[in-house]
């Protein structure tokens, strides 16, 4: 029989011929797990680079609020914080793309385009930069992640199917350790964000330059049950709204910060259990029933809180 040459450049074929057709399996359902765990990885930091985005506009307007110059240093870091959740999302989507692929076997052009999926992954893990802090320096890129690019890259070069199986699992297992290393500053990120939108937000409300429409707002809690709403505002309510804005603008800040540290506990949890699995599968022991993976409910609701 001739061998397909697809069969070795894949982890579900090297773990089927050694392991027999339920690893096979195991690698296939394990993969499409990796692809929605990176994709949502991949969301995750976008809706961080966003985060960062608007933050730099917040700066901007309550610069201009307080008639004071924005601070090009503070300017140039949050800018380099940007740019490094843009290129981890980048580096999360080429591990979506590259999962992906490792759940078929079939079409012509599949060696080619897993190639190009490893060296783009590669790529993007060397060229991972740390994120600035306001102490000057920056996090730590663990060694592992330059170390898995080169497994990869000398899997693609010799097409031992061990050796993808190994450099997968090791590749896996550094996306976790930085995604687990680097978390407080994400959740800082997003809260420090948080803050101070609702400190210019409450600045905003208390000089009289929110419309009645946002403010009736506050009311939706207790009238939305009944079908009520409001009709026009006397200044006497509105004085009243206005006064009660900055307490719910903090808890609604405080909400919105939990809500992301929800989001990157779900996917700490996914990312460590996809380094625990794949390592195991690589080892050559077979998985049994794969665990379901943490709900990225919570990934999804507060990445749309973000996203446009």
């Amino acid at each position: 029989m001739r061998t397909n040459p697809l069969a070795v450049v894949v982890l579900l074929a090297a773990c089927a011929a050694q392991t027999g057709c339920t690893h096979g399996k195991d690698a296939v359902a394990l993969a499409q797990q990796m692809t929605v765990t990176a994709n949502e990885l991949s969301t995750y930091y976008g809706a961080l680079a966003q985060c960062v985005n608007s933050e730099l506009g917040v700066l901007e307007l309550e610069q201009a609020l307080n008639h004071e110059p924005l601070g090009a240093e503070n300017v140039a870091q949050l800018q380099e914080v940007m740019q490094a959740f843009q290129q981890r999302q980048q580096m999360a989507a080429a591990l979506a793309t590259l999962a992906s692929q490792l759940t078929t076997l079939t079409g012509s052009t599949a060696p080619a385009s897993v190639g190009a999926s490893v060296n783009t992954l590669a790529s993007d893990m060397t060229g991972l930069k740390g994120l600035p802090l306001s102490s000057g320096t920056a996090t730590a890129i663990p060694g592992a992640m330059s170390q898995s690019a080169q497994g990869l890259m000398q899997w693609w070069q010799t097409r031992k199917e061990r050796g993808f199986a190994r450099s997968f699992a090791k590749t896996a297992d550094a996306m976790s350790s930085l995604f687990a290393r680097e978390k407080p500053v994400y959740d800082s990120v997003v809260d420090t964000y948080n803050r101070e939108a609702a400190s210019v937000a409450i600045v905003l409300v208390k000089g009289g330059q929110i419309s009645d429409g946002s403010l009736t707002a506050e009311l939706a809690p207790a009238l939305k049950p009944f079908g009520l709403s409001t009709g026009s505002m006397t200044a006497a309510l509105r004085q009243q709204l206005q006064t009660a804005a900055p307490d719910l603008l903090h808890r609604q800040a405080a909400q919105l910060s939990q809500q992301e540290q929800t989001a990157s506990a779900a996917l700490a949890s996914n990312l460590n259990a996809m380094s625990q699995q794949t390592a195991q599968l690589a080892a050559g022991k077979p998985l049994g029933k794969i665990p379901a993976p943490a709900s990225l409910t919570a990934v999804d609701a507060w990445t749309k809180t973000v996203l446009p």
